[in-house]
């Protein structure tokens, strides 16, 4: 095939499922021959280190994204991307708007990355749907990263279901399991005789780690535990002061973000996700690569991701009894592990694969 060029349009490299998320669609279009840049707002974060060999960065260097307008119609003219392939709210707004100016029109996919009916407003909620319901059908092509992430935007958007894909993730691929048999540095996992139960995300509100504590209280009032949060965020004293609070401060670990959670998962044993909400969470399917159990709220996505239960225990949102039960029943050997089948809908080459399908549709009439 002819190397054509597909441009991903992000806002930064911080370390969130997003930015990660782009960056391994990047990675396998330049796998199957296309000619890949990444455009960013600002190049900051610490996924900087992260982008796949072969990739062309294009820093805009702009404090904020109104100001990559004029900059991203420049780049769609002289560039004259195959294809143009955007996530996250302004940036997809964003490309929509620069297409319409630009002379070269290139195909643009865009992509829903949560629920929109729930998400934190940009500016307010019915701005933000004004927004949503005049922009996003003017794309070719809608991803969105899971069923429940479709419904929710068709219903909530208005958008044509005929331009609405389900694509999921890109999450497993080799270096997965590469990662997975690393040597563990860390001194808290050294102790084969003490239980390890690993949260992954953000320590923000959305995530709800404070239900999580309540429930590894009780937990903890039965068996010899630790508590492992991967991450970063606003919260960290809060959580900090409410484990205090709790009496386990001493067994609630505040790592923040590691490069390599994989290894840390494959050895835990338990993974637990208590968001509010998530369109596809992508730490589950991590955890179920690692062959690691997991227990999670019912947040949207997550009965999507374990077949309403078939692999893993769901609880519902905020419940720290009912958390605690299911964290009890996998540490007493129900585990539910997922398949192989399963789990191969979440694999890299089926997802960029799917990405391609779009990206070689027939152009239509604009």
């Amino acid at each position: 095939m002819d190397s054509d060029k597909i441009a991903i349009f992000i806002p930064t490299l911080e370390g969130g499922g997003t930015e990660a998320t782009m960056l391994g669609l990047a990675g396998g279009l330049v796998e199957r021959g296309y000619d890949v840049d990444l455009l960013l707002k600002q190049k900051q974060g610490k996924l900087g280190d992260a982008i796949p060999a072969g990739i062309r960065v294009v820093d805009f260097n702009v404090p904020a994204m109104r100001h990559t307008f004029p900059k991203l119609i420049a780049y769609l003219d002289h560039a004259k991307p195959k294809a143009v392939v955007s996530a996250l709210e302004l940036p997809n707004i964003t490309t929509i708007l620069a297409r319409r100016f630009a002379v070269h029109k290139p195909r643009l996919i865009i992509s829903i990355r949560g629920l929109l009916s729930k998400q934190r407003p940009i500016y307010s909620r019915r701005v933000d749907r004004m927004l949503e319901r005049m922009f996003y059908p003017r794309a070719d092509d809608i991803v969105c990263v899971s069923r429940a992430c479709a419904a929710d935007a068709i219903r909530h958007a208005r958008l044509p279901e005929s331009k609405v894909s389900v694509i999921y993730n890109p999450i497993i691929d080799v270096d997965i399991y590469r990662k997975m048999n690393e040597p563990l540095s860390q001194p808290w996992l050294q102790d084969p005789h003490k239980t390890t139960i690993v949260a992954v995300g953000r320590l923000e509100p959305v995530k709800d780690h404070q239900t999580l504590l309540k429930a590894f209280k009780r937990v903890r009032e039965e068996r010899d535990a630790q508590l492992v949060i991967l991450g970063e965020g606003s919260l960290q004293g809060a959580l900090t002061a409410q484990a205090a609070e709790l009496g386990i401060e001493k067994d609630l670990i505040l790592p923040g973000f590691v490069a390599n959670p994989f290894n840390i998962l494959a050895r835990a044993n338990l993974s637990v996700l208590s968001s509010l909400r998530e369109a596809l969470p992508g730490v589950l399917i991590q955890a179920m690569a690692c062959q690691c159990p997991v227990v999670s709220t019912a947040c949207g996505g997550a009965e999507e991701v374990l077949a309403d239960g078939k692999y893993g225990h769901l609880v519902p949102v905020g419940d720290d009894a009912a958390m605690a039960v299911a964290m009890r029943k996998v540490l007493d050997g129900d585990r539910r592990l997922a398949p192989e089948a399963w789990l191969a809908q979440f694999h890299k080459d089926r997802v960029i694969a799917q990405y391609q399908d779009l990206i070689e549709r027939l152009p239509e009439r604009r």
